[in-house]
C-alpha cells in the first residue's frame, strides 16, 4: 500500500465513525452527493440591476445604447469616457427609458467606459471596446 492508500482509509474511516463530517474527495463532480451539502450554510447572493445595456460589443462603425431608469432624476446623460479618463463623448438624456445608437467610427480603437450619470452621480458603467 503507497501513502495515499493509507490516507484514503483512514478519512473514510472517520467519514464512516462520524456521519456528521462531511468529505469531499477533490475530484470534479457536477452533482456532489447530499451528504456533502451543509444544510446550514446558505449562499448570499445578490443581483445588480441592470440599467444599461450596450451593444454590440466591440463595436466598429456604432453601438446600441438601452437604458432604462426607474427613479426620477433632474438631469440624465450619458457620457464615454476613454481608457484614461478624458471625456469624449457626453449626450443628455430626455427620457427614462429608450434606445439610443451612437456613432464611434470617429473613435480611436481601443477600451471605453460608458458611464450613465444622474444627477452627477454614476448610475452604472459599462465596458466598450471599439475595433477598427
Amino acid at each position: 500500500m503507497n501513502r495515499q492508500s493509507i490516507v484514503r482509509m483512514f478519512v473514510y474511516s472517520i467519514i464512516q465513525s462520524d456521519p456528521e463530517t462531511w468529505y469531499r474527495e477533490p475530484i470534479p463532480d457536477s452533482d456532489p452527493p447530499a451528504r456533502m451539502a451543509r444544510p446550514d450554510i446558505k449562499p448570499v447572493v445578490t443581483e445588480k440591476q441592470s440599467y444599461l445595456k450596450v451593444y454590440p460589443n466591440p463595436a466598429k462603425e456604432y453601438f446600441a445604447l438601452d437604458y432604462n431608469i426607474q427613479d426620477t432624476y433632474n438631469e440624465l446623460r450619458i457620457d464615454i469616457v476613454d481608457a484614461i479618463g478624458k471625456l469624449v463623448f457626453s449626450k443628455k438624456l430626455i427620457k427614462q427609458k429608450t434606445q439610443e445608437l451612437i456613432d464611434v467610427q470617429i473613435y480611436k480603437p481601443g477600451l471605453y467606459f460608458v458611464n450613465l450619470v444622474g444627477d452627477g452621480r454614476i448610475i452604472e458603467t459599462q465596458k466598450l471596446s471599439i475595433a477598427k
